[in-house]
C-alpha cells in the first residue's frame, strides 16, 4: 500500500494519474486532501487550521487508518512538498515501513530568479494571500490560480515563511527547531527519526531552492 501525502493546495486528484500506475502494479493506494481542503471541507468552516496541524494530525491520522485496516500489508508513504515535510519532522511514519520525499523544498523567496517572479512569489506570501485570508477568512487560491482554496490560518502561517532558509525546519513548534544550517536541519531530523534522511529535488522547484544541494544525498528516505 502506498499513501501520498499532498502538498499545499494540491488535491487530491492531482496525484491520479500515478496511483492509476501503483494500483495497475497490483499496490494499494491512498490519496486524500487535508482539512479544510478540496474535498475535506470548506476552508471558511476550518480557517483556524495551520499548516503544522495537517502535519501533526492530518498525516499520521491518515498512517495510521492505513495500517489499522490493512495491518499485515507493508505500508510505503510518498510526500509532495509540504507531505515530505511531516516526515521529515516525523510525523506520520510510526506505522510506515518506508517513504520517499518529493520536493520539499526551502521556497527561500529571496533567492528567486528572475526578480520579477520573485516579487510576485513574495507578494504573494507576505502581502497579499495573508491580507486576503483575514479579510474573508479563507485564501481564495482558485480565484488566484494557485490551486486550492485554503484555511486562513494555513496561508497566515505560510506567508513569512519565505523569508527563512529553514522553512519549517527552524521553527520548534514543527519538531526540528534550532538548526542554523542546513545541514543542521537534516542532522536534527536524522536523530528524530531514528535513520538517515535523503531529500530529493525536482528541477521544477530548483528555483526556489538553489542553495538544496547541502540538504541533498543521493538515496530517498527508507
Amino acid at each position: 500500500m502506498v499513501i501520498v501525502n499532498p502538498a499545499t493546495a494540491t488535491p487530491e486528484r492531482f496525484y491520479s494519474t500515478f496511483t492509476e500506475y501503483l494500483t495497475s502494479r497490483g499496490l494499494a493506494a491512498v490519496t486524500y486532501d487535508y482539512r479544510g481542503t478540496g474535498a475535506s471541507g470548506d476552508p471558511r468552516r476550518h480557517k483556524h487550521l495551520r499548516m503544522r496541524d495537517w502535519m501533526q494530525e492530518d498525516v499520521p491520522a491518515v498512517a495510521e487508518w492505513a495500517w489499522s485496516r490493512f495491518p499485515a500489508v507493508p505500508v510505503t508513504a510518498v510526500g509532495h512538498s509540504i507531505g515530505g515535510h511531516a516526515m521529515a519532522l516525523g510525523n506520520g511514519v510510526d506505522d510506515v515501513a518506508r517513504f520517499a520525499i518529493v520536493s520539499s523544498h526551502v521556497a527561500h523567496t529571496k533567492r528567486i530568479e528572475p526578480a520579477g517572479e520573485r516579487h510576485r512569489v513574495g507578494a504573494i506570501l507576505g502581502v497579499v494571500g495573508p491580507t486576503l485570508s483575514r479579510t474573508l477568512g479563507y485564501m481564495p487560491g482558485k480565484r488566484l490560480g494557485l490551486g486550492e482554496d485554503l484555511p486562513a490560518a494555513a496561508m497566515i502561517e505560510r506567508g513569512p515563511l519565505g523569508g527563512q532558509t529553514g522553512l519549517l525546519f527552524r521553527r520548534p513548534e514543527h519538531g526540528c527547531g534550532g538548526a542554523r544550517r542546513c545541514g543542521d536541519e537534516r542532522r536534527a531530523c536524522d536523530r528524530r527519526l531514528g535513520r538517515p534522511v535523503g531529500l530529493a529535488r525536482s528541477d521544477g522547484c530548483a528555483h526556489l531552492a538553489p542553495d538544496f544541494g547541502q540538504c541533498r544525498s543521493p538515496h530517498l528516505l527508507a
